[in-house]
């Protein structure tokens, strides 16, 4: 019944784009070293299956990734099974078989367990192949997220010197990509994948719309022959997620000290009566004639106030985080394996919320053997989130985070279907249609969207009003945002192994957008709300081509690709005054159809179809078995995402007051990536990686202001920007043994003139003259080291396994045997600021932010059940040594933060005397804009938790 509806289960998540399998080849001799024609290699418990020919060599194409074992097998020969056989994606797995004359006195099968090479012959550029199975053991490795966070070239979402954005992520061909922001779309469980490749350098041909990376997902699928599953509970202990103890800490608040006393309200300290910031009048309603009367307004105030703080003291460290993993997985039938995994997490905030982060995520996978190697894959993904945003100045929610808090929903769900279709065993097809939606929802709880913050507060039976302390309540977040994208992806490609040494492949690609957005946006009042609603169906198309060449001491990959989209819209086409009435006629009355600006009556045109040609080269050349030089050179284009060329948000109350419009005829983001580098299996199972890369980055997009004359700019983007990205990475790694683990260390510059699409952007004005003069704030001439760079980046990850049979024995038990050690250590660059010094005018990079270290730890101790099953319980260390890393935007971005910091780290003639040289203590409380009480901000300044301790227990089936 299990097996059943696990089955079921996947085949209703399944309805991708880019297929998702690798190769098996090799050589089949005799012991003599003779080839032998005519063996049957077979993947065992599979339809999968190949023959040498007469040079003995065989290839077996289309095979997912994963672990197989391999029997070869001919009448007079023993059979010889190679197990443990590891097949990647898009690679080829070579296993040669030695087949012995049979000897009937022996007889039976020989296995042999296949050796995985130290060093891949086949790297013609940057990529990391990671299972997550493989790094289990490792601290905090449980989602997508952290499996990429094991490398070195990606940081914080910016993968080898490039914006945000700028990769490609595929989940068994689905691409889970948003294309609305250009972001991924939810974080897949590791659990759930069988491998995840991180390709930094030049990527095939067969990859396109991407420019940094690719991520290519491939998801478990159920075994041959038994089915099993496995379950992963993890918490976390009880403890603050933020530094500093409680934010609603009389001792750690100087504010609220001051006005916890009737006094301060009465305005003892001299700085005037507070109580008349309560609102509603309430000094002119009282006479405040008297010292009575006074003394009496203090009260009332006060107790107000304090109804407003009614979590004064409260401690909210005491919730257990909880996140539970399930898979399952197995044949259905003699013909259908199918895998499921889900996750369940419930994730608590840094402040405290009625509810936790929700987390509900399932995948699946199906695959249906048809006959002669064809076959169908299908593949489903489902994941919803429900939580809060509070992204606004902290003392807008602190104090009432009901109201100052905004509630999202996020959901996505993707599924793929994949149809292979082997004519003979040296050529297959495949036909993949995938579909993916993403919804999303945000708003505050207590606001109706068809109403205004100003009506709830006046006319509510709670009111908005700002105490002397600067902080509010009843202040809302008043942006309602509901957003729908969905992309249909087909793909048809085509695949032969021409001759041994070469591996035709091609294919054509679609994709249709269907974007609905319907955003109300800044709900303070009618005259203020802003509107942000359009429906657009973009689509684009793309072709490949690519010869793999497959030599003894050369393996290379010539690619051509060729992409071309079209936003499928009309837009304005008077870039400086969107909604001039090109048939205005100045000398009659301006009604009518003789408005002068009308958007019915403005000059429109349809968007074109813009298109590139991507050359794309990589090679390696096998020098020995240890020894692997690369290099690669490829064009990378990226379009846009929807929300720079499609957006549309006007004024509610003026139709003809314009805030942003998108720019449907935005170029393509471009990319030259060149790459060279060497690989270097060393003694004692190590292999070292050596690579250099640079990258040529133009047509970057950018926020930019047009007017006419004196009208008000509105906001669009052109291209405008660009990058210069050098560096190299060194990686050492030891993937076996009782000690093992990697060093990982990356050295990168990145410059160009703005770090984001949203820095110093410049305006445009048109005077009557049609003359157009540019005003460029923010940019000096020279290039900047660009906000997100990180000269130097090292991962350090170790792993130690003691012996099974280590120490005395107690009661049939080896205490001290088979337990597991993991530490991670992470030492990178702070980010490059502009100083307080340099002044905020033009943006200059000229200081850098202090180094960062993070070090985690997880011991693992295995355990067997008495009914066979096997588990583990763990315990994780995050933040053993509990360090701090400022968080970037709110010290460094904030002017008032960044000169306190600046005075302590980098003092100045500016510096006043006596001023602490402890950044820590300088940033440790805020002071407000016109008040001179002091809040404690220590909650917010650093971007990671302190040491946190986490619990868990797995359990296989």
């Amino acid at each position: 019944m299990l097996r059943f509806w696990t089955g079921v289960l996947a085949l209703v998540l399944a309805s991708g784009v880019h297929a998702q399998t690798g190769k098996i080849g090799g050589t089949i001799a005799d012991s003599d070293g003779v080839p032998i024609p005519g063996v049957n290699v077979l993947v065992v418990g599979s339809t999968l299956g190949a023959s040498s020919d007469l040079d003995g060599t065989y290839v077996i194409l289309n095979v997912p990734p994963g672990t197989y074992d391999l029997r070869a097998s001919f009448i007079g020969y023993q059979t010889v099974l190679q197990e443990g056989v590891v097949v990647n994606n898009d690679r080829t797995t070579e296993v040669d078989f030695v087949l012995a004359e049979e000897d009937l006195t022996v007889g039976g099968e020989l296995v042999v367990t296949a050796e995985r090479p130290e060093i891949e012959p086949e790297r013609t550029a940057s990529s990391e192949i990671i299972r997550p199975r493989e790094v289990s053991e490792a601290p905090g490795v449980y989602s997508l997220t952290d499996v990429i966070g094991l490398t070195v070239e990606a940081t914080d979402g910016h993968f080898r010197g490039g914006r945000t954005g700028e990769e490609l992520y595929l989940l068994n061909g689905i691409n889970i990509v948003n294309p609305f922001t250009g972001e991924r779309s939810f974080d897949p469980i590791a659990n759930a994948l069988e491998e995840v490749e991180v390709i930094t350098g030049g990527f095939p041909s067969q990859y396109g719309n991407a420019q940094s990376g690719v991520v290519n997902m491939a998801l478990r699928s159920g075994g041959f022959e038994r089915w099993d599953g496995s379950g992963n509970l993890r918490v976390r202990a009880p403890g603050y997620k933020h530094f500093g103890g409680s934010v609603f800490s009389l001792e750690n608040n100087p504010y609220l000290l001051a006005f916890d006393t009737v006094e301060e309200w009465g305005g003892d300290s001299g700085e005037g009566l507070y109580s008349c910031s309560i609102g509603l009048s309430f000094c002119s309603a009282y006479g405040l004639e008297t010292a009575a009367d006074s003394l009496r307004a203090a009260q009332i105030a006060q107790a107000v106030w304090s109804q407003a703080r009614e979590d004064l003291g409260m401690e909210y460290n005491d919730r257990w985080d909880t996140q539970l993993d399930l898979s399952v997985g197995g044949p259905v039938s003699d013909r259908v394996r199918a895998f499921v995994g889900a996750r369940f997490a419930d994730e608590w905030y840094e402040l405290p919320t009625n509810e936790p982060e929700r987390t509900r995520q399932l995948l699946g996978s199906a695959r249906v053997a048809l006959g002669g190697g064809s076959s169908l894959q299908l593949a489903g993904a489902f994941n919803r989130v429900r939580g809060f945003d509070y992204t606004s100045s902290f003392w807008q929610y602190l104090w009432d985070r009901e109201r100052g808090f905004a509630a999202f929903d996020q959901v996505t769900l993707g599924g793929s279907a994949r149809l292979a279709v082997v004519p003979d065993e040296r050529r297959f097809a495949d036909l993949t249609l995938s579909v993916l939606q993403n919804d999303y929802e945000s708003g505050a709880a207590v606001l109706d969207p068809s109403r205004f913050r100003e009506d709830a507060s006046d006319l509510g039976v709670w009111r908005f009003f700002n105490t002397p302390d600067q902080f509010r309540v009843g202040y809302m977040e008043n942006d309602f945002r509901n957003e729908r994208s969905t992309t249909y992806s087909l793909e048809a490609t085509y695949n032969e192994q021409v001759t041994s040494n070469h591996l035709l492949k091609g294919g054509i690609q679609g994709r249709l957008y269907h974007l609905d957005v319907d955003n109300r946006l800044n709900l303070s009042s009618p005259s203020d709300a802003q509107d942000e609603t359009f429906s657009v169906t973009p689509f684009e198309i793309g072709a490949f081509v690519e010869d793999k060449v497959e030599y003894e001491g050369l393996i290379a990959r010539l690619g051509l690709r060729f992409d071309a989209y079209n936003l499928n819209t009309e837009y304005f086409s008077d870039r400086y005054n969107p909604y001039a009435n090109p048939n205005f006629d100045p000398t009659q009355p301006a009604v009518g159809d003789n408005a002068e600006r009308d958007p019915d009556l403005a000059a429109t045109e349809r968007s074109s179809w813009i298109a590139r040609l991507q050359p794309r080269l990589g090679a390696s050349f096998p020098i020995s078995v240890n020894t692997v030089f690369h290099l690669n050179y490829g064009a990378f284009l990226q379009r846009p995402p929807f929300e720079r060329s499609l957006v549309s948000r006007i004024q509610r109350s003026n139709e003809l007051a314009v805030i942003q419009l998108g720019n449907p005829e935005l170029e393509p983001e471009e990319t030259k990536m060149y790459e060279v580098g060497v690989a270097q299996g060393l003694p004692g199972g190590f292999a070292l990686d050596v690579s250099g890369y640079y990258k040529d980055v133009r047509n970057l997009v950018q926020l930019a202001f047009f007017s006419e004359s004196v009208d008000i700019p509105y906001q669009t983007y052109v291209n405008r920007d660009y990058a210069d990205i050098r560096g190299f990475r060194v990686s050492l790694q030891r993937r076996r043994g009782a000690v093992r683990g990697s060093v990982r260390y990356r050295y990168e510059v990145a410059t160009g003139k703005t770090s984001s699409a949203e820095d110093a952007p410049p305006q445009f004005i048109r005077d009557l003259d049609g003359e157009v003069d540019e005003e460029r704030a923010g940019i000096g001439l020279n290039d900047i080291l660009l906000d997100f760079d990180r000269t130097h980046n090292l991962i350090v990850q170790l792993t130690a396994t003691t012996p099974r049979d280590l120490g005395p024995q107690v009661a049939g038990v080896r205490p001290l045997g088979r337990w597991t050690g993991s530490v991670r250590t992470r030492a990178r660059s702070g980010r490059p600021y502009t100083s307080f010094a340099a002044g905020q005018d033009v943006l200059v990079a000229d200081a850098r932010a202090p180094m960062e270290y993070e070090t985690s730890l997880k011991v693992t101790r295995p355990f067997r059940l008495a009914s066979g099953a096997e588990g583990s319980l763990f315990v994780e260390v995050a933040n053993l040594f509990n360090q701090r890393t400022y968080d970037y935007n709110r010290v460094f971005r904030d002017v008032r933060n960044l000169r306190a910091y600046d005075f302590a780290v980098n003092p100045s003639d500016l510096t006043p005397d006596g001023f602490t040289d402890d950044p820590d203590e300088a940033l440790a409380l805020y002071l407000g804009d016109s008040f001179p009480y002091e809040a404690n901000q220590v909650f917010r300044i650093y971007s990671n938790a302190p040491r946190s301790l986490f619990l868990g227990l797995s359990v296989d089936l």
